[in-house]
């Protein structure tokens, strides 16, 4: 009362002693107490250690005598459960009084709030339920000051039960409202759930359902994380289902705070327009009412970057690679997979390269498609004048367009301005849309009704026909309003109906009926009397989601009128009782306009769930089986493996599941390993074909891009819709290892006017088809020619074949069939004697493995005026001769169409590589041009590009140089005319070797046949090479009887001197070399000039002095070259003649 605080300090610290004697602890405590205050009144700062230290030891002090009261006397305040007490003792209470004076103490606290917090933090355990909350509170906000946020929305948390114990809801809502702005969105997942747990029952208890239920619904689908229990699980479900039953009004309040609070995107309107748009339609629609739906709720749990949208078709195409065999009376399939590989998905990068080439090349089979050379750089002109056949030239022109465009399409995407369009879909085929959908919760969830919501805008009238927001029009809400009506379509196995609470916006462009009345949204029907047809259908099914597994969903959806088609989401009836809708939200094209979007990697819109619905399309399946039926062999064993060279027999069967008719199907390969088989009608017809048509119904130069025959449907050339076609194709796998075989189908929508004329201009489709096929070693074949000596116009054909198996370990022996020669001038005819007795016709030529065998044959000059291209077929055996005539290659296209294939993919696939390489030596000059001078080279490259070509290359071109020439050849890149050239013909052949074998893997006793070929192999030089181009023969006696007493022997030699060189003239000197053993009299030295194919006979005789066995050749030739270089030759020949003594 004085103030005089310091003599009241100095008695406090007399009489401390005396309590503490005394054991009188608590009045010990008040000493302390009041020395505290006295302390803080003398000094608050500067005696601010001595005044903390004196409260603290007054606080400890009340709490040890409130312990031993609590251990004593006060055991009776105790509940029976041990829970709070509902009465503390006066040290409790005195203590408690301390710690919030010390809190309310500004000067007291301050950087000491870690400590006070833990000071109030640890008092309220003792004391009551409101006490202790109050306590609690007050030491998480100084946790908050401290910067320790976890720990003051933990206290905070402990504070809102110790509120609801006390029965102040309303504190306790406060409580646990300020606690969950900390954990929300953190790594807290446990604490985080427990919170929204408890204040979602909090809520629930305190009559908020609009609010308990927002939590209820995010909660459901996340306790996986918090490790609930089953018991905890299935009450939050029952208090959400129970919210939506009794509690409607409030239940739809929350569902439209729900929406609310949902990111806003692209797919769906904002809030506002949504609220708007709904508020019309029941305005409108007196009949119309809302139905409760939850957006957005996390159960179960649906994984938006696991979308995937294809034609319904396409997830059942291998599930239908099983087709039925017409011959088969039992119906059995037959797998398509049986004989070789594997299917795959292949590389995105080949599929592109493979279209590009297709569109290219049809563009540049097209007679009406030409070159403009007014938009080439000269440089780019001069680089195609090197290409000399016409079609590789378009095609290769076309192919750079094409790859250009690419380019320009790709550099703008990268523009900010860029838009992808949506994809374009056909009216009446059905789309499926996939996602992961996965159960968090530990019991089963059930799941009715569970279909797709979408909207389409019909092109024609305007109208709008959507699903979006439960808005039932007539009936009751728990009605099912798609009727029982269903659509089935070809080309998908499921059932689709009308979707829940579908709805088509009122007709005309105002919407306004007769008397100013606003016309009402309709409900499409299901019955048949009822003209109002719905826009799409929906599939529909009921699943049940297993505890914490994870599910993948397909949904269909299928649209009946032209229009814009958004899919925004899917709905379901969660445990039959309560509507809920996921709002899908893909992740949109990254953006790479900015370097500001490229840092943030900012995504623009996705157009993934939109489509643009078009007219009627057809929608082809193919699948390829074997022409002849596997054998029965358990699953395990039914895959064979092929051999190099392997030729096995197919059919491609095509079937319309589409809407529309099909016409002009192509297929494309990467590899020239398909053949389309010929029908009976082309094959009656080969006497009338020219041998520069194309073989195997190729469209172009590359030998992989084909026409597909049509036959058997109702209109040639086209395959209506529900109509099968069987197309017979041959297969010949080459290379060895395993190879990936790619084909790309393309057909077209049929139209008059495009029928039999296949354009990339027209509506097309694709279909991508790709297996891994491994591919073993058969044989090598190996050859060489020589010239004949024996007959001057001859040469021998050395074969060499090598059996290389190594599929399987027994049963690897290869049967060879025969070989044969393709050429214009040429005739095939073996040596006798190189398989055994001439008499046994019965035994073919087997190889063992790894055995080897060479063969001899007569290479024979044909002695007709005719040049028509034929084929000179030997058996591999000894009996069987060939003594007729060669049959005209027309008549045996079995054996020559891939010989005609392989050489026209192999000289297309040359060509561009050497024009891509020339675009890429281009492109780096003019890079360093840019940078460094031209060197002289670049210079006279620079002006031999401005004028076409060179002088010489103009002068041997005959004036090709002066343009790229348009004018249309008559031999087709894949015609016999164009592997047996005319001009080359007398300078090259053609082997094929055909075999059989048994088949590879684990189908015994399987016979396949076979076939290897070799192109070009050279038997005459069409120019000078670095070979000799003089061929010797020489005609003399082998044996000679002389009687040396009457002088030296005379030997008659006639030499025939032969220019193997087709084109060009060869100059030569001829000189015999004498020996001391031989003398020669006649032209042993001349200069001579003999033109392509002449030949010069050349008469001596050799006289010898004795008797013995002498080599007559002695000749050597030597040659003068363009450049004035001189070659001198000798020849490995041996002119053999035994001389005898009569005397």
């Amino acid at each position: 009362l004085m103030r005089d605080y310091d003599a009241s300090l100095s008695t406090y610290k007399l009489i401390r002693d005396d309590y503490k004697s005394d054991n009188a602890i608590l009045h010990y405590a008040s000493i302390h107490e009041m020395m505290g205050l006295c302390s803080y009144l003398l000094d608050p700062s500067g005696r601010a250690k001595e005044t903390f230290a004196a409260l603290e030891t007054a606080l400890f002090s009340y709490t040890r005598q409130a312990e031993d009261e609590r251990n004593g006397g006060g055991a009776g305040n105790k509940p029976p459960g041990g829970g709070r007490p509902k009465e503390v003792p006066i040290a409790t209470r005195l203590a408690t009084r301390l710690c919030l004076v010390v809190a309310s103490t500004r000067n007291m606290c301050a950087d000491r709030h870690l400590e006070v917090a833990d000071l109030l933090a640890s008092l309220s355990s003792h004391e009551t339920s409101l006490s202790a909350a109050v306590l609690l509170e007050q030491s998480s906000s100084h946790y908050f000051r401290a910067g320790m946020y976890r720990k003051y929305a933990f206290h905070m948390l402990m504070s809102g039960h110790m509120f609801r114990s006390a029965g102040q809801e309303q504190h306790a809502f406060r409580c646990f409202t300020s606690a969950l702005y900390v954990y929300h969105d953190g790594r807290w997942d446990e604490l985080h759930n427990h919170l929204r747990s408890a204040l979602a029952a909090q809520l629930y208890s305190i009559g908020r359902k609009s609010t308990s239920m927002q939590l209820y619904a995010k909660l459901v689908g996340t306790t996986g994380g918090g490790r609930v229990s089953v018991k905890s699980q299935d009450k939050f479900v029952n208090h959400l289902l129970e919210i939506c039953k009794k509690h409607h009004s409030e239940a739809l309040v929350g569902a439209d705070r729900m929406r609310m609070a949902t990111t806003t995107t692209t797919l769906t309107s904002s809030h506002e327009e949504r609220i708007r748009h709904i508020e019309d339609v029941l305005k409108r629609t007196p009949t119309a009412q809302r139905v409760l739906e939850l957006p957005n709720m996390d159960l179960p749990s649906i994984d938006d970057t696991s979308i995937s949208v294809c034609v319904e078709t396409e997830k059942y195409k291998d599930t239908t690679a099983a087709t039925t065999d017409d011959n088969d009376a039992d119906g059995e399939t037959t797998p398509s997979s049986w004989l070789f590989g594997t299917p795959g998905e292949g590389v995105d990068s080949v599929w592109q390269e493979l279209t590009c080439n297709t569109e290219a090349e049809l563009r540049g089979a097209d007679p009406n498609t030409h070159i403009n050379e007014e938009n080439m750089s000269p440089a780019m002109t001069s680089v195609l004048e090197r290409i000399d056949d016409h079609f590789t030239r378009k095609v290769i022109c076309e192919i750079d367009k094409e790859k250009t465009n690419l380019q320009m399409i790709e550099k703008s995407k990268r523009n900010g301005k860029y838009k992808v369009k949506p994809a374009d879909r056909a009216r009446m085929e059905p789309l499926s849309v996939s996602f992961d959908m996965d159960n968090p919760l530990g019991v089963d969830v059930e799941l009715k009704h569970l279909q797709l919501v979408a909207k389409l805008k019909d092109v024609q009238s305007g109208r709008l026909c959507t699903s979006e927001d439960a808005i039932q029009i007539g009936g009751d809400s728990d009605t099912d309003s798609s009727g029982d009506k269903q659509w089935t379509f070809q080309s998908s196995k499921l059932k689709f109906q009308i979707p829940h609470f579908c709805r088509t916006s009122p007709k005309g462009e105002d919407q306004i009926g007769v008397g100013g009345t606003p016309l009402p949204w309709t409900l499409p029907s299901s019955s048949s009397s009822n003209d109002e047809e719905p826009f799409f259908v929906v599939s529909k099914m009921d699943i049940t989601l297993q505890p914490e597994t994870e599910t993948n969903i397909s949904l269909g959806i299928c649209p009946l009128v032209r229009g814009d088609l958004e899919i925004l989401g899917v709905r379901f009836k969660l445990f039959d009782d309560v509507w809920v809708y996921h709002q899908f939200q893909p992740l949109g094209p990254l953006l790479n306009d900015t370097r500001m979007n490229r840092a943030s990697r900012a995504r623009g819109e996705s157009t993934l769930l939109k489509a643009t619905v078009g007219e009627d399309m057809p929608y082809l399946t193919a699948h390829v089986f074997p022409a002849d039926p596997a054998p029965q062999v358990e699953a395990s064993d039914s895959e064979e493996l092929v051999l190099h060279g392997q030729i096995s027999s197919w059919t491609l069967r095509l079937s319309n599941i589409g809407t529309a008719a099909a016409t002009n199907l192509t297929l494309k390969t990467n590899v020239p390993w398909v053949n389309i088989a010929p029908t009976k009608g082309e094959k009656s017809s080969l006497s009338t074909k020219s041998d520069t048509t194309r073989v195997s119904h190729c469209v172009g130069p590359t030998g992989t891009l084909m026409e597909l025959p049509v036959s058997g449907g109702k209109r040639a050339g086209i395959i209506d819709p529900g109509e099968t076609v069987d197309v017979p194709i041959l297969v010949r796998t080459s290379g060895t290892g395993k190879q990936e075989f790619y084909m790309l189908y393309r057909y077209e929508l049929y139209d008059a006017s495009s029928l039999g004329t296949p354009s990339s201009n027209n509506k097309s489709r694709w279909i991508r088809k790709m297996v891994n096929v491994p591919v073993y070693p058969s044989l090598s074949l190996n050859a060489s020619i020589m010239p004949s000596s024996w007959k001057d116009d001859e040469h021998i054909l050395s074969v060499e074949i090598t059996n290389q198996r190594s599929d399987r370990p027994v049963n690897m022996e290869i049967t060879m069939d025969k070989i044969g020669v393709t050429s214009r001038h040429y005739r095939l005819e073996r040596l006798l004697g190189q398989l055994g007795d001439a008499n046994d016709e019965s035994r073919p030529l087997k190889l063992g493995w790894q055995e080897r065998v060479a063969m001899h044959y007569r290479i024979i000059p044909r002695n007709t005026e005719t040049s028509i291209c034929t084929v000179s077929e030997c058996p591999f055996m000894e009996g069987a001769i060939y003594t007729g005539s060669p049959k005209a290659a027309l008549d045996n296209m079995a054996s020559t169409d891939y010989l005609c294939l392989e050489h026209a993919h192999t000289k297309f696939q040359s060509s561009l590589r050497e024009h891509q390489n020339e675009l890429l030596r281009i492109a780096a000059d003019e890079d360093d041009e840019r940078r460094h001078p031209r060197s002289i080279g670049q210079i006279r490259r620079a002006k031999s590009s401005m004028s076409g070509v060179t002088d010489s290359e103009a002068t041997a071109s005959d004036g090709v140089g002066s343009g790229i020439s348009d004018s249309i050849p008559t031999i087709h890149p894949t015609s016999l005319a164009s592997v047996c050239p005319t001009e080359t013909s007398a300078s090259t052949i053609n082997i094929v070797c055909s075999w059989n074998a048994i088949g590879g893997g684990n189908i015994q006793n399987r016979t396949v046949n076979g076939q290897h070929h070799l192109t070009h192999v050279r038997v005459r030089p069409q120019n000078k090479t670095k070979t000799c181009p003089i061929t010797l023969t020489a005609n003399h006696p082998a044996n000679v009887s002389h009687n040396f007493t009457n002088g030296p022997a005379t030997v008659p030699l006639e030499i025939v001197v032969r220019n193997r060189v087709v084109a060009e003239s060869i100059r030569f000197d001829f000189e015999l070399d004498r020996s001391d053993s031989l003398e020669f009299t006649g032209a042993e030295c001349f200069e001579w000039t003999l033109e392509g194919g002449e030949e010069l006979s050349v008469a001596v005789q050799a006289s010898v002095s004795s008797p013995g066995v002498y080599d007559l050749q002695n000749v050597r030739i030597t040659t003068d070259d363009n450049d004035g270089t001189r070659t001198p030759y000798v020849f490995p020949l041996q002119w053999m003649v035994t001389v005898k003594d009569l005397s």
